[in-house]
């Protein structure tokens, strides 16, 4: 166990006793564990102290960073992750073996939803106006396989230049911490919502991946087992769309300037060497109000075989409502997504554009704070 492990320990000990005394002092949730490689331990002794103290915003951010974190090593050091990583030069499974992969896969991935759930309530519950968490981010620790830890800005492909800097976390963070964990949710769920063994297969028995993935593209035709989880991953979607759009209020509403995650305008950044301007702040906002109007189905997608005149829209959220399977090929030519198209739907080249804008090459500075 590491010294600043131990020393976070005595000082929640210490805290605990100043607590007991009559002198009303607060206790502070043992934020070092987040830099320990230890992840068990950590959770633990942050689930303990939340215990202590329910109320608790503080405990409650620290315990879901936490927990968050400890998803991104769970699916990677998984046997799952480890033997189908294998499987890539390892052809000639049974099928049999194709089928207990798939099994393990369903239930790994359904323990980190379970995770993730929980992480989204700590979350919600760690939104008050007064909540303040210092993290040294450069420091902050994911699991990895092997029992060993990576720093989390690695895993983001974020780098600062002083790992010991300071970030004061606050409501905005946690909201749009949050926001990301329901987006995780939302990908997992739309996975675990259909039978997706077929593109497991492509893996599993081919000798030249991935050369042969691409002539085997037709095996992303994955049918949906569980129409109730695909709703629940539009909800998951949607309220990741909601708590992003509703990030900027909270940051202009904001007085000071603690080197926090998620900057205003005239905020000093962390992870930028120059502070977020009005600009990029004005494109989330668009590129989150249009996800919000397309989940909800009042607008709707343009694709590729109505071009040019995109006359017909695709309808997304009748497809998460209705739909029978999700079939890559049939998207791409439009056959699969023709019961989706409405005619009734609207979306001019503006809205076109500040869609793209999200995907081609502007997804990190739109989704990525600070």
């Amino acid at each position: 166990m590491s010294t600043k492990f131990n020393n976070a320990r005595s000082s929640l000990g210490l805290l605990v006793l100043l607590l007991a005394s009559a002198k009303p002092v607060l206790a502070q949730p043992p934020v070092a564990t987040l830099e320990s490689s230890r992840y068990a331990d950590a959770i633990t002794e942050l689930r303990q102290y939340r215990s202590a103290h329910p109320k608790d915003a503080a405990g409650s951010l620290v315990l879901a960073i936490a927990i968050t974190g400890q998803q991104w090593g769970r699916i990677v050091e998984s046997s799952w992750f480890v033997q189908l990583r294998d499987e890539i030069v390892k052809p000639g499974r049974t099928e049999a073996e194709l089928n207990e992969l798939y099994r393990k896969v369903q239930r790994d991935l359904t323990a980190v939803i379970a995770s993730l759930d929980e992480a989204t309530s700590l979350f919600q519950s760690a939104t008050q106006a007064d909540v303040k968490v210092p993290l040294r981010i450069g420091k902050l620790q994911v699991p990895t396989p092997g029992g060993r830890s990576t720093p989390w800005l690695s895993m983001v492909g974020a780098s600062i230049t002083n790992v010991e800097s300071v970030v004061h976390l606050d409501q905005a963070d946690a909201v749009w911490l949050r926001g990301q964990v329901e987006l995780q949710l939302g990908l997992l769920r739309f996975l675990l919502a259909h039978d997706f063994r077929a593109s497991l297969r492509i893996v599993h028995f081919k000798s030249n991946y991935p050369l042969d993935s691409f002539a085997d593209l037709d095996s992303l035709d994955w049918p949906v087992t569980d129409p109730a989880m695909l709703k629940s991953s539009l909800q998951h979607l949607e309220r990741f769309a909601t708590l992003h759009h509703s990030v900027r209020a909270l940051v202009e509403a904001e007085q000071d300037d603690d080197l926090e995650f998620v900057t205003a305008f005239d905020q000093t950044p962390t992870l930028n060497s120059r502070p977020v301007g009005k600009e990029v702040w004005d494109q989330r906002q668009e590129w989150f109000t249009l996800w919000q109007d397309l989940l909800a189905g009042r607008i709707g997608a343009p694709i590729i075989a109505e071009y040019p005149t995109f006359k017909n829209l695709f309808n997304a959220r009748r497809a998460f409502l209705e739909s029978k399977r999700f079939d890559l090929i049939g998207i791409l030519h439009g056959d699969a997504i023709k019961p989706f198209l409405d005619p009734q739907l609207n979306l001019d080249r503006t809205q076109v554009q500040k869609l793209l804008t999200g995907f081609l090459g502007g997804y990190s500075q739109l989704m990525f704070p600070g």
